[in-house]
């Protein structure tokens, strides 16, 4: 977050991401003086799938910060007022800025899969999106080799990539 100081920040999370994710969205928020425009994209299957929700809401009300929610089509409900469609989708119809930003993109993999691509298409810096690949990892310190991706070991070089260090692996992750 250090690296980040000045830049744009758009968080993105996806099911029950945003445990790991809001921690760095709320130092954001308490450093609001160090970071430019916060995005905070968060999604789920269905309504009662969203956890913080209150949260979400009082991020909504903070300075240069907004928040877009978004449940899969079939997820909402009579009285949902945010958007409907899965989060590669909706972050391209958002228009979200990617000039000066930093990514961090969380959740399922299959949804890590294709967000990365539209935020690469969005003109962001492959060097500045960030993911987590903490669902390769078992024994946590390198001995089962279960967590390899290619010559890389997630839970001793990771598990935090950027998109750049995921180009350069088996595109298996």
């Amino acid at each position: 977050m250090k690296d980040w100081k000045g830049k744009n920040l758009i968080f993105i999370g996806g099911g029950i991401a945003m445990p790991p994710i809001r921690c760095a969205i709320w130092y954001a928020l308490e450093n609001r003086a160090d970071y430019g425009n916060i995005t905070i994209v968060y999604g789920a299957r269905t309504v009662g799938d969203l956890v913080f929700v209150d949260e979400l809401d009082q991020w909504a009300q903070k300075e240069r910060t907004s928040v877009i929610q978004c449940v899969d089509p079939g997820g909402e409900t009579p009285e949902w007022k945010h958007e409907i469609g899965l989060i590669p989708h909706v972050i391209e119809r958002s228009n979200i800025p990617a000039e000066n930003s930093v990514a961090l993109v969380v959740g399922p993999p299959i949804m890590i899969r294709f967000t990365l691509p539209v935020l690469d298409k969005m003109g962001m810096a492959k060097k500045d999106i960030y993911t987590s690949l903490e669902n390769r990892m078992k024994c946590g310190i390198g001995k089962c080799g279960r967590c390899n991706c290619g010559p890389v070991y997630v839970c001793k070089e990771g598990p935090i990539f950027s998109f750049e260090q995921l180009s350069q692996l088996p595109s298996d992750y």
